[in-house]
């Protein structure tokens, strides 16, 4: 059975993304005006602006304006921190089962030496 278990979080970290293309936030697009009276955004829907909020600390997003190829960009890295972050989560499930096998074994080795002592 930790065969199987260690196959499966073999797999799963081969699955994980380079960690170069990571990136911890969110991606919107916002619509702005200028404050041009004569710009089409005075009347119309705005300026479509593309923005990335990056999560530097547990509690503080810093939110960058960046052009619509880096948005691009940005939403592939925000998508490979998501998936990291479940493979990560399976991989310590895994982690957390073979640990309790190979204590379960412990345990038994030890019954098993006492019995013979016995």
């Amino acid at each position: 059975m930790i065969d199987g278990l260690l196959k499966e979080r073999e797999r799963l970290l081969k699955t994980l993304p380079k960690f170069d293309e990571i990136l911890r936030g969110t991606a919107f697009e916002r619509f702005v005006k200028c404050g041009n009276k004569n710009c089409h955004c005075a009347t119309g829907k705005g300026h479509q602006v593309f923005c990335v909020g990056a999560t530097h600390s547990k509690t503080k997003t810093e939110q960058i304006t960046v052009p619509e190829e880096l948005f691009l960009e940005a939403k592939n890295q925000i998508s490979n921190y998501d998936l990291s972050i479940q493979i990560l989560n399976k991989v310590s499930d895994i982690n957390r089962k073979i640990l309790r096998k190979n204590r379960d074994k412990q345990k038994d080795i030890k019954r098993d030496k006492n019995a013979k002592r016995n």
